[in-house]
């Protein structure tokens, strides 16, 4: 088990569309998106929220539908977090039979790799009074068709910070996600669209670093840190945030021009998740430049 920072590690969400991914996110971090649980309906992005009690950043990807090509859609997904480390990839299914379980998740280990993969089981409290449901018989089937050892079945009324443990006790080291040379023939031109937007979000990330720069030279080289200083970090990150947010919706508005859904989703997904990882290490980051403990509450009391 890794035991590093959980505080600085990212697990990402895959599986079907309605098999309870957004429902996991929401869960573990307290936040309110939206379920898309219609046939008609798609997560157009990567949404994201920090596990309340680990701090741990869940990423919940766009799912997929039964017919589609799932190779092709976790690639997707893969060229969306390329270059994001990743501490876990967390395989979200319906609870059934084990062996039907294991039909679509082996098709997903098979493209990101075994070794990244755990598993969590959703609606089991649909099928408690099913004749010969077998929670602890299900996770042996499928530790024996999979090798996956961590493995987590939930239901509706499950405590959010017992999926949040679970999460941080399967935790690996952080590892960086990247597609591999088959995969990338396998979904070329979707690598297109990848490196279309690497320039403007390479771009956004030197104005960060930047910013970052300037506010801990405010406060370094013997500099203490004061009202003065605080005014200017604070507006500072005021600026950075809106010059992010701006970036974002120009990257996305570009997105509406390519041909598919899937290149759509790599631009709103990398765009949108890592520009905003990247403002969140940012402000952290600042936020120790203050002149208070912006963690500690208690001195707003």
């Amino acid at each position: 088990m890794y035991t590093g920072d959980e505080k600085r590690s990212v697990v990402a969400l895959v599986g079907k569309i309605g098999h309870g991914k957004t429902f996991i996110l929401n869960k573990v971090a307290g936040t309110r998106h939206l379920s898309h649980m219609g046939a008609g309906s798609v997560t157009r992005t990567l949404q994201f929220g920090e596990c309340k009690e680990s701090g741990i950043m869940v990423v919940d990807t766009p799912g997929f539908y039964a017919s589609d090509d799932i190779a092709s859609h976790i690639a997707a997904q893969k060229i969306a977090l390329e270059g994001t480390f990743l501490s876990g990839i967390f395989i979200v299914a319906k609870f059934a039979r084990a062996d039907e379980i294991a039909e679509t998740a082996s098709k997903i280990m098979k493209f990101i790799g075994a070794d990244d993969v755990r598993i969590i089981l959703t609606h089991a409290d649909c099928h408690e009074m099913d004749h010969g449901y077998d929670e602890q018989g299900t996770k042996a089937r499928l530790t024996h068709l999979l090798g996956v050892e961590n493995i987590l079945i939930v239901g509706k009324h499950t405590p959010g910070h017992l999926v949040d443990r679970f999460i941080a006790g399967s935790l690996h080291e952080p590892r960086e996600y990247r597609i591999s040379e088959e995969q990338i023939s396998v979904v070329s031109s979707l690598c297109v669209a990848s490196r279309k937007m690497n320039r403007k979000i390479d771009q956004v990330y030197d104005k960060i670093e930047a910013a970052s720069t300037a506010c801990r030279e405010l406060v370094s080289h013997g500099h203490a840190k004061s009202r003065k200083s605080d005014d200017l970090i604070v507006k500072t990150q005021t600026t950075v945030a809106e010059m992010v947010k701006e970036s974002k919706q120009g990257i996305f508005l570009q997105a509406e021009e390519y041909d598919s859904d899937e290149k759509k989703n790599i631009v709103y997904g990398r765009a949108g998740f890592s520009l905003a990882l990247r403002l969140k290490e940012f402000m952290d980051a600042t936020n120790k430049c203050l002149s208070w403990d912006v963690t500690n509450t208690s001195i707003y009391i």
